[in-house]
C-alpha cells in the first residue's frame, strides 16, 4: 500500500515536500508516471489544464519529509481513509494539522479505490476486479489494520498502540465506521466525515450498527453525493450510537468541504467555489479556510477529550448536538 505517515518532527530543517513528492512516497517520478498523473481520469481531472508543475507551484503544505520523529513523547495513532476516487494527499488540511498537534496520521491509498497511486512502480487507477464494490469495501477495512499494525510496528516506542483512532471522508467515512464493527481493542475515538453509510455495504450501517466507540459525525448540509438519505443517514448513526457521540453539521457545506481539493482547483464545487445545492439551485459555500478551520478544530477537540484525555470527556451514553455553522 502507498502509505504517507505524518508526525510530529524533532526539527523542520529541511524543505516542505511538494505535491509530486507523494506521487511515488518521496522519490522523484519518472515522466511516464507524471504523465499517467495528469490524464483526465486521474489527478488532471480535478480542473482544465492541471499539470503536476502547477500543483507543486502553488502547494501550500509545509510537512518536511524525511524529518526525524519527536521521540519526547508517544504520540497517539490515527489512521485516515480517503473517499472514493481520491487518495490520500486530498486532506493534507487535516492530516498534516493532527501532526502538527501531537499525532501520527497514516493515510494508504485504496489500491482499487484510490483515484491514482503507485505500488512497485505501477500506476493503478481504478478498475477491473479490485474496484468492484465488494471487493472496496473488504479490502479497504483490511487495508485499515495494514496500516495500523506496520506503522505500531515501524515507530515501536515512538507512538502508543493503546490510543489510536480511526477517520476518514466519504467512502472513507464509511470505512472508518466498519472498522469500528471489528471491536480493535486500540480504538478509541472516530472522525466520520460525510461517510457514505446508505450507499455503502448495501446501506447496513446505516439501520444500525455495534461500535461504542466515540464517534464525531461531520456533515455538509448541501452535500450532493450522499445527499439527503446520505446525512440522513450519518446523524442517525450519531443519534442512535450507544457510546459517546457528537455530530456537527456545515450548513454552506458540501461533500468536498471535507477535502483539499480547492488546493487543485479553488472553484471545484460541491462545498469549494459556486455549489450546487441540494433543492437543484446553487449556494455559496464558507470559505473553505473557515470550514477547515471548523472540522480540524472540532476534530481534534474530540480527539484530543478520548485520546489525551484533554477537555470534557462525556461520561455517560448521549448526543452532543454542535451549533450549527
Amino acid at each position: 500500500l502507498q502509505t504517507e505517515v505524518w508526525y510530529p518532527a524533532a526539527d523542520s530543517t529541511g524543505q516542505p515536500s511538494t505535491f509530486s513528492d507523494f506521487l511515488c512516497g518521496g522519490e522523484t517520478p519518472s515522466p511516464e508516471i507524471i504523465k499517467a498523473a495528469e490524464k483526465p481520469d486521474a489527478i488532471g481531472g480535478y480542473a482544465d489544464g492541471l499539470t503536476i508543475d502547477k500543483i507543486d507551484e502553488n502547494w501550500p503544505c509545509v510537512a518536511v519529509r524525511g524529518a526525524s520523529i519527536n521521540k519526547e513523547e508517544r504520540w497517539p495513532v490515527v489512521a485516515f481513509s480517503h473517499g472514493s476516487g481520491a487518495y490520500r494527499a486530498s486532506y493534507a488540511f487535516w492530516t498534516e494539522h493532527l501532526a502538527s498537534h501531537g499525532y501520527v496520521v497514516c493515510a494508504c491509498d485504496h489500491p482499487g479505490s484510490a483515484r491514482f497511486t503507485v505500488v512497485d512502480g505501477q500506476v493503478i487507477t481504478p478498475g477491473g476486479e479490485r474496484s468492484k464494490r465488494a471487493r472496496m469495501e473488504s479490502d479497504r477495512v483490511a487495508d485499515v489494520k495494514v496500516v495500523l499494525d506496520g506503522v505500531i510496528d515501524d515507530l515501536g516506542d515512538a507512538v502508543d498502540a493503546d490510543k489510536c483512532a480511526v477517520t476518514g471522508m466519504s467512502f472513507g467515512g464509511w470505512t472508518t465506521a466498519a472498522y469500528c464493527e471489528r471491536n480493535d481493542p486500540r480504538i478509541k475515538a472516530a472522525v466520520l466525515m460525510c461517510p457514505s453509510l446508505a450507499m455503502s455495504d448495501a446501506g447496513k450501517l446505516s439501520k444500525g450498527h455495534t461500535s461504542t466507540v466515540p464517534s464525531l459525525v461531520m456533515v455538509g448540509r448541501e452535500d450532493t453525493v450522499i445527499g439527503v438519505e446520505g446525512n440522513a443517514a450519518a446523524q442517525d448513526y450519531a443519534t442512535q450510537h450507544q457510546g459517546p457521540a457528537a455530530y456537527l453539521e456545515i450548513v454552506r457545506g458540501g461533500h468536498c468541504s471535507f477535502t483539499s481539493c480547492d488546493l487543485y482547483n479553488a472553484a471545484y464545487g460541491n462545498g469549494i467555489g459556486p455549489s450546487k445545492s441540494l433543492d437543484g439551485g446553487t449556494y455559496e459555500p464558507l470559505d473553505i479556510a473557515e470550514q477547515h478551520a471548523v472540522c480540524n478544530e472540532s476534530g481534534r477537540a474530540f480527539l484530543d477529550a478520548h485520546l489525551k484525555r484533554k477537555g470534557d470527556v462525556p461520561r455517560e451514553n448521549r448526543f452532543d448536538a454542535s451549533e450549527v455553522v
